[in-house]
């Protein structure tokens, strides 16, 4: 008895250990008039912070809904370096036109030579001024090395790309978020972690998200590094890349 009690008491002081030692993070939706981007897809938006003691790991909910297929932006400052994120993104589609893919993109910000020296030579030209695609060496990623599933209510696949270290990018596919009708049909709720080991501590950075919508038109056009880069990667074919170390 005693000794099952210890453990629960260590247990318990080591998920109190890793929830004091993490800082608040600060999420908004992103200025985007100051940064010559029109529109945003996301009409209202919320999020919360918790701790998820089974997982040892904070839960980030982040709540959306869109009235439009616009292309939008999430930015996010503060995350406690070296550590991993859960993130649950609840999104109500309200545009009226079905989705049949959801992406995400992280944006790492420019300003340094050697953070940003495997970025892209062709920037996107939606990319907010001050960012870049975020690369291999930049230390932010999706935490694909740390074991934390990517997961949807309404999606049952999803691909990853890393074109030649450049892109840290997910897409969910195969399946559809309905633009009418019930809500429990205009909802999905997508899982996947967010990690920062870059050498600047708490700097800001970008989630971009967009949709495909049901017929066949994509807004923007996806952020292509190269062609035969991204056939080399796998993307074409849906095949999984995970190249990146653990972060």
């Amino acid at each position: 008895m005693r000794k099952t009690a210890l453990i629960l008491s260590l247990c318990l002081s080591a998920a109190l250990s890793v929830a004091a030692h993490a800082q608040t993070p600060v999420i908004s939706l992103y200025n985007q008039s100051s940064n010559a981007i029109s529109g945003s897809g996301i009409s209202d938006f919320s999020w919360s912070l918790s701790f998820d003691a089974n997982m040892q790991m904070h839960v980030i909910d982040i709540y959306e809904t869109w009235s439009s297929n616009e292309m939008s932006f999430i930015e996010i400052d503060n995350l406690t370096h070296n550590s991993d994120f859960y993130i649950r993104k609840h999104v109500l589609n309200d545009t009226g036109v079905d989705w049949e893919s959801f992406h995400h993109e992280l944006l790492d910000p420019i300003n340094s030579e050697f953070e940003d020296i495997l970025d892209g030579v062709n920037t996107p030209e939606w990319t907010p001024l001050g960012y870049s695609n975020s690369n291999n060496i930049d230390g932010l990623s999706f935490a694909d090395g740390s074991g934390i599933a990517k997961t949807s209510n309404k999606f049952s696949s999803f691909v990853t790309d890393q074109a030649l270290d450049q892109r840290d990018f997910v897409e969910f596919y195969d399946g559809m978020i309905s633009g009418s009708g019930l809500v429990e049909d205009r909802s999905d709720v997508m899982s996947f972690g967010i990690r920062d080991n870059g050498v600047f501590n708490n700097q800001s950075f970008l989630l971009a998200s967009r949709v495909t919508a049901s017929e066949g038109t994509v807004v923007p056009t996806i952020p292509e590094p190269g062609t035969k880069a991204l056939l080399l990667t796998g993307l074409a074919g849906g095949i999984i890349a995970k190249r990146k170390r653990k972060r």
